[in-house]
């Protein structure tokens, strides 16, 4: 299981990288199918996001992991 402090490390990392990318968190939140408000509070560390809204996180900023291909 990841620890909440893993979980906080990896939201301050998505959240560097919405900031970086100019996508607003009223965007962000439409792509991933939750309200601002609760992306607000996730980005605050006010909510621990569930597996499925970190996965929708990254995916939303183009950060999913690929494999290499041969």
């Amino acid at each position: 299981m990841i620890s909440g402090k893993k979980i906080i490390e990896r939201i301050e990392i998505l959240h560097q990288q919405r900031i970086l990318r100019g996508i607003s968190q009223t965007e962000l939140a439409e792509k991933m199918g939750i309200s601002k408000m609760e992306l607000a509070k996730i980005e605050n560390k006010e909510l621990i996001p569930s597996i499925t809204v970190m996965e929708k996180y990254s995916e939303a900023l183009f950060l999913i992991a690929v494999s290499p291909k041969n």
